[in-house]
């Protein structure tokens, strides 16, 4: 049973329609299907524009840096190890780039940023909004709409949050923002989306991206025909994904599953003792941090004897936790499951805490 930070474990129904056989990127079927994904994406994201790419979310969030930041000066808000990353990845193309970074485990909130903001100069703000590495969300809409009244341009990565936890580019003013096919949509991995605002539209068009494919302004939702050759599978795989979203009640319905799943893992950790990672009131939706005195010998045990695999921790918390994903299409029965597990292996002298 995968339990993972990421990806997300794919049902039968998205696997068939991943399955299926390929057709033209030309053709009529398949420029209908896109277009379709495309106009879905906008919606769900609350955006002006859609480049769906073939890659990861890593590679979205390459791209938003070199389309966004390239020859401008950078703030990057971090409480986290894909905080950090995403520093890395604007430093790569900002004229002059900076860090702030917040204690692993809290939350970047507007109180505690908007000093920095001010003092900074900076043109373009960055931050993660759901930093799963400390199991963290962050008050993306609250900090970005801060910065967009100061003139800069935002760029927000959600692949640890959107479709899982509230998020709207226009209400949030994330001119930038990307999610992960793999994560909270339950899809294969290899799609990236990402949303931007009228701003960042006009701002794609006139980047200074130092790459033809890296820039934003090619990959649009009227480029006609993409750049680059699609991935019919990918895009099977995302609609049947919109489908099963829609029939459980869509977008605001999936946001209560997954705050009802962190909400549900969270109380049975702590209910057996168990140190959870991340300030309270700020939890994320999808990934829950724990404490553990030995996490490579308690997720070895998780898997041999409960078949339950989840993820070690990462970045400065990889030495004493570990990562448990309720996101895309878990269910409560498998999260009891898993602690129920963790139950028993408490019960005896042997339970590496």
């Amino acid at each position: 049973m995968l339990l993972l930070p990421g990806p997300a474990k794919s049902v039968d129904r998205i696997m068939d329609a991943y399955r299926k056989q390929t057709a033209s990127p030309e053709s009529g079927e398949f420029i209908a299907l896109k277009r379709g994904i495309i106009e879905k994406t906008k919606k769900y994201f609350d955006c002006d524009g859609l480049a769906a790419i073939e890659g990861t979310g890593t590679l979205a969030i390459e791209m938003m840096a070199a389309t966004a930041c390239t020859g401008r000066k950078v703030l990057c808000l971090s409480n986290g190890e894909y905080g950090s990353r995403l520093a890395r990845a604007c430093a790569g193309y900002a004229k002059e780039a900076m860090e702030f970074n917040a204690p692993i485990g809290n939350s970047l909130t507007l109180g505690r940023v908007s000093q920095k903001i001010d003092e900074s100069g900076a043109e373009v703000l960055a931050l993660v909004h759901g930093e799963t590495s400390a199991g963290v969300s962050n008050e993306a809409g609250k900090i970005c709409s801060y910065a967009k009244e100061k003139g800069m341009i935002t760029l927000v990565d959600g692949i640890g949050s959107i479709f899982a936890t509230d998020f709207s580019s226009k209400r949030f003013g994330a001119d930038f923002a990307c999610c992960s096919s793999s994560m909270a949509l339950g899809a294969p991995s290899g799609a990236g989306l990402i949303g931007l605002s009228a701003d960042a539209i006009e701002h794609a068009k006139k980047s200074a991206a130092p790459s033809y494919y890296m820039n934003l302004s090619n990959h649009l939702s009227d480029s006609n025909p993409p750049i680059s050759t699609p991935s019919a599978w990918l895009c099977h795989s995302l609609d049947e994904a919109y489908k099963i979203l829609e029939e459980h009640g869509g977008l605001p319905v999936n946001i209560k599953r997954h705050a009802e799943g962190s909400d549900f893992i969270r109380k049975n950790l702590e209910s057996l003792g168990i140190q959870v990672v991340g300030e309270a009131g700020y939890h994320s939706n999808t990934v829950t941090v724990f404490n553990t005195g030995n996490p490579l010998l308690l997720s070895q045990r998780l898997k041999e004897r409960f078949g339950i695999e989840i993820g070690l921790g990462i970045g400065a918390l990889s030495e004493n936790t570990l990562r448990v994903g309720h996101l895309g299409n878990f269910t409560l029965a498998e999260l009891d499951y898993f602690t129920s597990s963790l139950n028993e292996l408490a019960s005896e002298d042997s339970f590496p805490l």
